[in-house]
C-alpha cells in the first residue's frame, strides 16, 4: 500500500515538472529578413527632387560633434551616421548611403552572408514627392511653426527593426522633410540630427 502511494507521488511530481516547462517555455520564433523601398513621384521632375533629396547631406562638423559620445569615425563622404548599437548604425540623416546601408544589411541577413544572432529584421524606406500651395511645418512643441508657399516637399521615413531576444533589440524610426521651391531649388533640410532610438 505505501509503494503505490509513493509512486502515485512520484507520478504526480513528474506530471507537475513537465506542465511546468511547457508553460515557461517560449514561443518559437520564425527567422525572417524583410524589406520595403518604395519612392513615390508622378513624373520625372518630382522623381529628381527625390533624388536631390536623398544625396543632400547635412554638415559634416555637425555630424561629427553628434558623434562625439559614440567615438565613431566619420568618413570624409557618406557621413550619414553617428552612433551604432550591436553593429547596426543609427541614421543622423536620411541619405542614399544611409537607404542602400539598411537595404544591403537586410539582403546580407536573407543570404546568410552574415554571421548574426538576429531572429528577425525589417527595413522599411518611403519617399514621397508633393506640391502644396500652402505648407506648415512644426519642428518641435518648443518651436514655432514655419510656414511655406508653392513648394514640393519630399516625405522620407526610414525604419530598422532587429530582433536577438527579450534583452537584443533595436527600433529605429527616423524621418527628413526636404523643401524645394517650385522651381525645384532646394529651400531647407528638417529633422536631421540625433535621436533616441529604442534598444533592448
Amino acid at each position: 500500500m505505501k509503494i503505490n502511494k509513493l509512486f502515485a507521488f512520484i507520478l504526480m511530481l513528474v506530471f507537475f515538472s513537465v506542465s511546468c516547462n511547457k508553460e515557461t517555455e517560449e514561443p518559437e520564433i520564425e527567422i525572417s529578413y524583410t524589406k520595403s523601398v518604395a519612392r513615390i513621384s508622378a513624373n520625372d521632375f518630382e522623381k529628381n527632387l527625390i533624388e536631390i533629396a536623398e544625396n543632400t547631406y547635412p554638415p559634416k562638423m555637425d555630424v561629427m560633434a553628434a558623434a562625439v559620445f559614440s567615438n565613431m569615425e566619420i568618413p570624409d563622404s557618406a557621413y550619414w551616421y553617428y552612433n551604432s548599437f550591436d553593429g547596426v548604425l543609427i541614421p543622423y540623416a536620411i541619405t542614399i548611403d544611409a537607404v542602400n546601408y539598411y537595404s544591403e544589411l537586410i539582403d546580407d541577413l536573407d543570404a546568410g552572408v552574415l554571421n548574426t544572432i538576429f531572429i528577425t529584421a525589417a527595413f522599411d524606406y518611403k519617399a514621397e514627392v508633393k506640391f502644396n500651395e500652402s505648407y506648415t511645418i512644426i519642428k518641435n512643441e518648443n518651436e514655432a511653426t514655419e510656414n511655406y508657399e508653392d513648394v514640393y516637399v519630399v516625405e522620407m521615413i526610414l525604419k530598422w527593426e532587429n530582433y536577438c531576444g527579450s534583452l537584443c533589440a533595436l527600433w529605429i524610426n527616423k524621418k527628413r522633410t526636404v523643401i524645394f521651391n517650385k522651381e525645384g531649388e532646394l529651400i531647407k533640410v528638417y529633422f536631421d540630427g540625433p535621436e533616441p532610438v529604442m534598444v533592448s
